[in-house]
C-alpha cells in the first residue's frame, strides 16, 4: 500500500497563478522551491503551514489541489481572486483544529461558507489543517468526487455518488468512521489518510 506522504503534486507558476498570487509573491517563491527540491508539493509541506498565515496556507493548499489544472469555473476563479475571505478561512481552520472534523465540515458547508469553496477543496483545508491534531473524534480527511466514487463502488448501499447530493455532515462522519475502521486492518498500514489516498487512487 503506497503512502499518501509519497504523493507529489506538480505545480507551475504560470500566468494565471501570477494573477492569483500577485500580493503573495513569497508564496509563489516558496512553492517553486518546494517543487524544485521535492518534485512536487508534498502533503507534509502543507501541514507545516497550517498554523501560519491563513492566506498563505489557503493559497498553498489550492495550488496542491489544482496542481497543473487550469482554474476555469467562475466560482473557482472568484475563490482564487483577491481579496480573500480571510476571517472565514481562519474560522474554518480554527473550527477543525479546535472542535474536530464534523465541526470543520459544518464550517465549510454552512457556518463560514465561502463562495467557490466546495467540499472537494474545503475538505483539503480541513485535512491539512487538522489531521493529527483534532481534540476528539475521527481525523478529518479529503473527500472529493474521486473518493466519493470509490466509496460508492466499495460499500454496497452506501449513499455516495460522484456528485454532492449526499454531502451531509452525517455522511462525512460515516466516511471518516469507515476510514478509521478499515485502517485497523494491517493491509491499510494503520492510517486513515492511507485509506483516503487509496480510495482517491481507485476513484
Amino acid at each position: 500500500m503506497s503512502s499518501p506522504h509519497q504523493q507529489r503534486e506538480p505545480w507551475v507558476f504560470n500566468a494565471q497563478w501570477r494573477e492569483f498570487l500577485a500580493g503573495h509573491r513569497h508564496v509563489a517563491d516558496n512553492l517553486q522551491e518546494e517543487v524544485a527540491n521535492h518534485g512536487g508539493i508534498r502533503r507534509s509541506y502543507l501541514m507545516s503551514l497550517a498554523t501560519g498565515n491563513v492566506e498563505d496556507f489557503f493559497l498553498s493548499v489550492m495550488a496542491w489541489g489544482f496542481a497543473t489544472s487550469h482554474v476555469h469555473y467562475p466560482s473557482q476563479v472568484s475563490l482564487m481572486t483577491p481579496p480573500f475571505q480571510t476571517s472565514n478561512l481562519q474560522r474554518i481552520v480554527d473550527e477543525v483544529r479546535g472542535s474536530g472534523a464534523v465541526a470543520g465540515w459544518k464550517a465549510i458547508q454552512k457556518t463560514y461558507k465561502i463562495y467557490g469553496l466546495g467540499y472537494g477543496f474545503g475538505t483539503k483545508l480541513l485535512y491539512f489543517a487538522g489531521y493529527g491534531v483534532v481534540p476528539s473524534g475521527p481525523q478529518p480527511l479529503i473527500l472529493d468526487s474521486r473518493v466519493m466514487k470509490a466509496l460508492a463502488n466499495k460499500v454496497e448501499g452506501f449513499p455516495w455518488s460522484d456528485n454532492y447530493d449526499y454531502a451531509s455532515p452525517q455522511n462525512y462522519l460515516r466516511y471518516l468512521e469507515l476510514a478509521e475502521e478499515w485502517s485497523a486492518d494491517d493491509t491499510w498500514n494503520g492510517s486513515p489518510e492511507t485509506v483516503e489516498f487509496a480510495l482517491w487512487k481507485q476513484g
